[in-house]
């Protein structure tokens, strides 16, 4: 998540009404674990995934792993599968009790496999433990000589999953940025996934994506929305299956080196079975979405940004559901000297019928506007269409 003119949040809320289930850097877990004669946890073949890496050129991968056991050793063999599915285990990494370790892909693949040098795709972690989370692994992918990085947590197959969605929103914030969406099939059988682009007036575009087994899909959004025939610079999609959707993984990266800006943007588990008070639970009976620790104009001097940069974060706001929906959205800030805030208002967001028959989702329409009260900031609090200045969190009303 982010957004600024080298990389400050961007915050991707997707969810007005319907709940969108925790993403799925969520680890899946058994429901029952094994367990010797002694009670303890029995250990079992495991695996997790992480959903890009890349060596081609000017990109650097490193995965990075931890291993939570406190008393015992852990041994996880990597494997890099390509585009096609195809899998290349790299030499196993034997971790110490609690040790972290970091293996440079382009270093860890040797002259043997030049099938994976100015290559991308998904990552397959199998080791043998007790318990999925006794493996923490995530992996950095850098842009050599520019501020770009992306950072991924790795997660497991929810195999109850079946059928459902992914949903996002893709954002073209110039001429010359990137914006790629990276589909992976985690699992042993073959997925077809139904992936519906949506621009900000509710215009549709239907691309079918099939998926065999560990394959991957690198989609050029930019590309996608030229020959789809969608305008602006905003909007948002969804990535749905019928069978096998606890295997699927999406990200959405953006990124442009001439300017040295990179964003991650979050994509959200759709589970239209989910009530709202199994999300409630602070018992308001309203949907509630927070996005706390929003860097307002200013970066923190830890990240050692060029002097003067100056952060512009943005919040997009998209109605997924088939009907009406009302948010009212709060800010508050706290700045050098005191804190403040902006009162609670509504903003209408609201489905033509147009748009709605066509897509079932969404054109969405913004007007307010509210007076802050506290110290000044830089960048005074501002709403407008699709684009919000700094107004959290977001309360949704039916």
């Amino acid at each position: 998540m982010s957004s600024r003119s080298f990389s400050a949040p961007v915050f991707c809320l997707c969810a007005l009404l319907c709940v969108l289930v925790c993403s799925l850097s969520c680890l899946a877990q058994q429901s029952t674990v094994p367990t010797t004669h002694s009670g303890k946890a029995a250990a079992i073949d495991q695996e997790q995934f992480l959903p890009y890496w890349t060596t081609e050129t000017g990109w650097r991968s490193e995965l990075q792993l931890r291993n939570n056991l406190a008393s015992k050793k852990l041994t996880v063999t990597p494997a890099l599968r390509t585009p096609d599915g195809r899998e290349t285990a790299l030499a196993p990494v034997t971790l110490m009790p609690r040790e972290v370790q970091s293996i440079d892909l382009d270093a860890a693949i040797d002259s043997g496999s030049p099938q994976l040098v100015g290559a991308f795709g998904s990552v397959v972690l199998r080791y043998h433990s007790p318990l999925q989370h006794n493996l923490y692994a995530a992996m950095m992918v850098r842009h050599l000589g520019h501020s770009i990085a992306f950072h991924t947590d790795a997660s497991g197959v929810i195999p109850s999953y079946e059928s459902g969605s992914r949903e996002g929103i893709w954002w073209l914030p110039d001429d010359s940025s990137t914006d790629y969406l990276v589909l992976s099939n985690y699992g042993n059988a073959p997925m077809a996934l139904a992936l519906n682009l949506f621009d900000a007036s509710g215009k549709r575009s239907l691309k079918n994506v099939p998926l065999g087994p560990g394959e991957t899909s690198r989609i050029s959004v930019r590309t996608l929305v030229r020959e789809s025939g969608l305008s602006g610079f905003y909007g948002g999609f969804r990535i749905s299956t019928n069978a096998h959707a606890g295997a699927l993984d999406a990200l959405d990266i953006i990124f442009n080196p001439d300017t040295g800006f990179s964003a991650l943007l979050k994509i959200f588990d759709h589970d239209p079975n989910t009530r709202m008070e199994e999300r409630d639970y602070a018992n308001t009976s309203q949907w509630t979405l927070r996005a706390p620790m929003l860097a307002l104009t200013q970066p923190d001097p830890a990240l050692a940004m060029p002097e003067g940069t100056t952060l512009q974060p943005q919040l997009f706001i998209r109605n997924t559901t088939g009907k009406p929906v009302v948010a009212t959205l709060r800010f508050n800030w706290k700045g050098t000297t005191l804190p403040g805030k902006v009162p609670g208002h509504h903003c209408n967001s609201f489905l033509s019928k147009r748009a709605a028959s066509m897509s079932q989702r969404f054109r969405t329409t913004k007007r307010c506007r509210r007076a802050p009260t506290g110290p000044p900031l830089r960048s005074p609090p501002t709403a407008s269409r699709m684009k919000f200045w700094p107004s959290l969190p977001v309360t949704i009303r039916t």
